[in-house]
């Protein structure tokens, strides 16, 4: 703590006693001299002590004795600083400078022992020719107050080097104003430093989250939480935040560090989006497993149904009211069987014909059909793309979808005009939209060929957007059946996507992104197995199905019209009886799924046996679903569940002709 700091100034006033005598001025002044605890000392015009107090000889560790007539800058001031200070007093020998009012130094003690002194000080001038022949000085011992200091500055330097080395940023605000940061604060606001140092924290936040800021300013809590931060150039972070009440520069103020943790959220929502997707798969595989049980069930008991029907209906006359009766029946066991489809599509198992389809033609052909259907205060407006790429399709269905997406659009535009929106493009869709895009499969990036409906309508909640596809669900009124869902189901059947995106009061756009169209080589019949085969009714029909409703009403459809007909309960029976007539068998109609041995190793086992026996197979799914999974050429036909006992006919006789 070596070295002076001075502040030289033109004295203008003196002080005075008032209206004391002299000679009590003087005795006034030594006892001041005596008593004070400052340092009182004179210096003749050589720099040399001729007057010191007791409280200048304690602090100087000497006694007046060892001061008298020394030399004020080599005895009692350290080397280092000493010349600058004798200098500045030379000066005011010399007349130079007129006065220095105040300035601080350091002196040293004969221990080595160093105090910071802050003087004040007056010149001594002759009585007779008023020249300048030494000064007063009058010191007061402020070590312990520049060590605080000096400690201050320390602690405010580890202060600063610790905030400019976290990678958080940190902020001191004083009622809610910012005092200082570091520069992690202001970069990761996109300022400057300087440009924040005044501004209010809440500048810094969005409007959603001034609430929450502000309540954390004005409390006490230490606790983190989030918040969005709005940077210089208006984009958005998350960020986590944690206060604290503290004392700076002896004022309460409260420390904010905050860290920003975007990366974090964005991995923690596509962690989530992840488990969602995964959650929706699980749950429409296990929808449409039971759809598409419940569908093959329902067709083995329409079958029987409608065959028996049939049955009845021959044995009684065109005239009497019972066939009326039985025609009724039919048509309601009719109406059934399109329920079973709509469920069967929800599963993704309804396709029946694949062909290229262009969707935007598709919509054109169908534009009359969706305006008669749309209400008069609903407009509806086409945006198709010309020379749409085509997409490999079942047009009935795809038809069926465009329908009850436009249904549903309408639905939620009710009695308030609105608009109905329908548009085909080309997107080039990249995986994180896939990724937020329904599907029961993870689809590659590329080019699909993309179906948005969107409306003007009364838009769809947060929370009830994931269940939009779930059967049955609706927010209107209970019962409204599998339109959604048969969508959804269509779309996974044809290796799609459909996503949502809608807002209350806002309206809803559904999109739908099918791929393009590839060769694709349907499995077909071998005419080897079709043709070539006499027609004898001396061979005999194997029916296998593990329905005993369905074998026993095709039994007799069949006996009926001559044929000898067999039966088999499941595949292995149907073998030993193969096995046990191997030429008396001359066709198999095969159900697919069947318990023990399904249709599939039951075919392959019959193959292997014999390949000349044609072999139909009978299925509740669609035709393309079953022949896929045999993935064989040499079938010779397929019937699917439910038929009547015309259908049965039909292809048998077409089987069996020569």
């Amino acid at each position: 703590m070596a070295g002076a700091v001075l502040k030289i100034e033109k004295k203008t006033k003196q002080s005075s006693y008032g209206n004391l005598p002299r000679s009590e001025q003087e005795a006034l002044f030594e006892k001041f001299f005596d008593v004070a605890h400052i340092i009182f000392v004179a210096l003749n015009h050589e720099g040399k002590i001729f007057l010191i107090n007791p409280a200048g000889c304690r602090i100087l560790g000497r006694t007046e004795s060892d001061l008298i007539g020394q030399d004020w800058f080599t005895t009692c001031l350290p080397a280092q600083g000493r010349d600058k200070v004798k200098n500045v007093f030379n000066q005011l020998m010399t007349g130079e400078y007129e006065a220095i009012e105040y300035y601080e130094n350091t002196i040293i003690t004969p221990d080595g022992t160093q105090r910071s002194i802050a003087w004040h000080n007056a010149l001594l001038h002759d009585e007779t020719d008023r020249k300048v022949k030494g000064t007063i000085s009058a010191g007061i011992d402020i070590t312990d107050k520049k060590l605080a200091e000096d400690a201050l500055l320390r602690s405010e330097d580890k202060y600063r080097a610790l905030s400019e080395a976290t990678f958080e940023g940190v902020a001191i605000h004083e009622n809610g104003v910012i005092a200082d940061l570091n520069t992690a604060f202001a970069s990761m606001f996109g300022y400057k430093t300087p440009e924040l140092i005044g501004k209010p924290v809440l500048e810094l936040a969005a409007v959603q989250s001034r609430d929450r800021v502000k309540n954390n300013l004005l409390s006490k809590n230490e606790e983190p939480y989030e918040a969005i931060g709005v940077r210089k150039d208006g984009t958005r972070f998350y960020g986590e935040l944690r206060s604290k009440n503290v004392k700076y520069r002896n004022k309460s103020v409260r420390v904010t560090a905050i860290r920003d943790i975007s990366e974090r959220r964005r991995s923690e929502e596509h962690r989530i989006r992840l488990e969602q997707q995964v959650l929706q798969t699980q749950k429409l595989e296990s929808l449409g497993t039971m759809a598409g049980g419940i569908a093959h069930d329902f067709n083995n008991l329409l079958t029987g149904i409608l065959s028996n029907t049939d049955l009845a209906s021959l044995e009684c006359q065109p005239t009497s009211p019972v066939h009326y009766y039985l025609g009724q029946i039919k048509n309601a066991a009719s109406q059934l069987s399109s329920l079973t489809r709509q469920m069967l599509d929800y599963a993704g198992k309804g396709k029946s014909a694949y062909g290229p389809v262009n969707l935007s033609e598709l919509i054109h052909n169908t534009k009359q059909l969706l305006l008669a259907s749309v209400p008069k205060k609903t407009k509806l407006e086409f945006d198709l793309l010309p020379n749409l790429p085509p997409v490999q399709a079942d047009h009935n269905q795809i038809r069926q979808v465009i329908i009850n997406l436009v249904n549903n659009a309408v639905e939620s535009i009710g009695n308030h005009e609105g608009t109905v929106s329908i548009r085909t493009t080309t997107m080039e869709a990249t995986h994180d939209q896939l990724a937020h895009a329904v599907s029961n499969e993870s689809l590659p990036e590329g080019t699909y060929v993309a179906l948005e409906v969107s409306d003007t309508g009364c838009g769809i909640k947060p929370e009830d957007q994931s269940k939009v596809f779930d059967p049955f669900f609706t927010t209107k009124f209970t019962g409204r059946g599998l339109g959604l869902a048969t969508v959804l189901g269509i779309v996974r059947g044809h290796h799609g996507t459909v996503s949502l995106k809608s807002e209350p009061a806002c309206g809803s756009t559904f999109r739908l992104l099918l791929p393009l169209a590839e060769p694709i080589a349907l499995q077909s019949r071998d005419n080897r197995h079709a043709t070539g085969i006499e027609s004898k009714k001396d061979k005999a029909i194997l029916v296998v199905d593990d329905e005993e409703t369905v074998r026993k009403v095709v039994k007799i459809m069949l006996e009926k019209v001559g044929f000898r007909v067999w039966t088999a309960g499941d595949g292995i029976e149907a073998l030993k009886t193969i096995a046990k007539h191997p030429d008396e068998i001359g066709a198999v109609i095969l159900d697919l799924t069947m318990p023990k041995m399904d249709g599939i190793e039951t075919y392959q086992q019959i193959r292997a046996i014999n390949e000349d026996i044609p072999v139909i197979l009978s299925s509740g799914y669609s035709q393309v679903d079953a022949l896929a999974q045999l993935n064989d050429k040499g079938l010779a036909g397929f019937i699917q569940k439910p038929y009547d006992h015309a259908t049965l006919l039909e292809k048998i006789i077409e089987l069996l002709k020569t």
